[in-house]
């Protein structure tokens, strides 16, 4: 099946929410390339187990690409769109399979030589998703702090190693 013939009815197996997810936005997921739709469909059919923050970053996704005029989804996906897959890639049950998909399309990248052009388009890609995408500001400062226990003077260990150039430690 090619992304464009999806319908609704594929989505049937999907949790609740990742359904609506799904069916709601089917337009853009037809537009998508297969080289990059089951990816996005691997984080949707998870959307009901996911953190709040988790699910607003799809959300967001989800609207980046909502929002795009057909022919800026076509240039944005161009890259994706330019890869090759292979038959049986392009065969399998992708939509209720993502992750081995994912999986095997990992696989015939490397093996094909294309893994950088997908790098380079993944790069490109999430960073026009942050630029459409206002950073939110925290809803409070965040402070860390470490307990050492007393009278360690000496340790062979590495923990803390690239806080050393930041914190001065000193005995008391």
């Amino acid at each position: 099946m090619r992304p464009g013939e999806l319908t609704a009815a594929n989505f049937a197996h999907y949790p609740p929410q990742a359904q609506q997810l799904a069916t709601t936005h089917l337009s853009v997921l037809k537009q998508i390339p297969l080289s990059m739709l089951p990816l996005l469909l691997r984080e949707t059919i998870a959307y009901d187990w996911k953190f709040p923050v988790e699910r607003r970053d799809l959300d967001n996704q989800y609207r980046y690409l909502s929002a795009m005029p057909p022919d800026n989804l076509r240039a944005a996906m161009a890259a994706f769109a330019q890869l090759k897959l292979s038959p049986d890639l392009e065969q399998m049950d992708w939509v209720n399979k993502p992750g081995e998909f994912s999986e095997r399309l990992t696989a015939l990248l490397w093996a094909t030589h294309q893994i950088d052009a997908f790098r380079s388009a993944s790069i490109a890609y999430v960073h026009k998703l942050n630029e459409a995408s206002p950073a939110e500001k925290l809803p409070a400062s965040r402070l860390a702090i470490v307990v050492v226990g007393q009278g360690v003077a000496e340790t062979q260990l590495a923990l803390f190693r690239k806080l050393r150039p930041m914190v001065h430690f000193s005995p008391t």
